[in-house]
């Protein structure tokens, strides 16, 4: 019998599915190409979406540190330790460092695997608790949590894809 975790299941590894095949094949240049100075670029994108999620599992949910910090992910790529991306500058945004994308995507799939690992062992019960949304400073339900995060993945891997055809066309 289905529940809710094979829903939330099926739609992240869709989205992991298509984030790659986005991703397939660009360039140094094109992961870094904005069609306007205040628009996002993919490697950006990729970022902030591995943090989200990251944070919201880690953070939120387990109650722990997210694995950005915990393993030292963040020294690597040579960032901010609690910099996910949340509102910032356009200036701020092309000042990112140059990354790796195979490492990027190696941080995205680690903590994809806690996400995972989370949602396998998360009580039904815990749909309904009540956990602290740090930027809003309430509480939100873990259903919300859940839902959240696959609205955050929908909207960015739907940017990465339109970022991608502006660049390739449909067929590339």
């Amino acid at each position: 019998m289905s529940d809710f975790r094979d829903a939330v299941r099926s739609g992240l590894i869709e989205y992991m599915e298509g984030l790659e095949k986005a991703l397939d094949g660009l360039s140094k240049d094109e992961l870094r190409y904005q069609p306007a100075l205040h628009a996002n670029f993919i490697e950006w994108i990729v970022w902030h979406m591995a943090r989200v999620e990251d944070r919201w599992v880690n953070l939120v949910l387990r109650q722990d540190d997210d694995i950005w910090v915990k393993y030292g992910w963040y020294k690597r790529f040579g960032m901010d330790p609690d910099d996910y991306g949340r509102e910032d500058t356009a200036e701020k945004m092309r000042a990112m460092p140059k990354t790796d994308i195979n490492e990027m995507m190696d941080y995205y799939r680690a903590a994809r695997e806690v996400t995972l690992a989370h949602l396998d062992s998360m009580p039904v019960e815990d749909l309904d608790k009540e956990f602290y949304h740090p930027r809003r400073k309430v509480a939100v339900s873990g259903a919300w949590v859940w839902g959240h995060i696959l609205v955050e993945e929908a909207q960015h891997l739907g940017q990465i894809a339109y970022l991608r055809g502006m660049m390739r066309g449909l067929d590339q």
